[in-house]
């Protein structure tokens, strides 16, 4: 019987190297392979989810309380020039764009997320 473990991971980083802490979606609140660890004591943001899928709710989330405060301690709270570019999956609502506008976000045209995202040129 084939395994059911799922994963998955939002990813990003900018052109001078710098990496976001990685978001790992999975389907237990509390993995058992965490033992003890509080979760926020983990290098990630984890997040669970009973498909282990990005979800609306989760990605809003992220971008609010995590991709801004990450934002706002890496380059002070009046920073600017930020450009967020992701796939047209869904779970990413094109309103995001008008939440903060220190951060222009950009969306890939259809079908060619595997073609030209960023993070998929060698990066992940």
């Amino acid at each position: 019987k084939q395994p059911k473990t799922r994963l998955s991971l939002l990813l990003g980083g900018n052109m001078a190297g710098e990496k976001l802490k990685p978001v790992v979606i999975g389907k237990a609140k509390k993995p058992r392979a965490f033992g003890n660890r509080a979760i926020s004591s983990l290098p990630v943001y984890y997040e669970a989810q009973a498909n282990a899928w990005m979800s609306s709710q989760i990605f809003w989330h992220w971008f609010l309380e995590d991709f801004i405060v990450e934002m706002e301690q890496r380059h002070g709270p009046e920073f600017d020039d930020v450009c967020l570019i992701m796939d047209n999956c869904t779970s990413h609502p094109k309103m995001i764009e008008d939440l903060d506008p220190r951060v222009m976000v950009l969306f890939l045209p259809l079908n060619t997320t595997a073609l030209i995202q960023p993070m998929n040129q060698g990066v992940i």
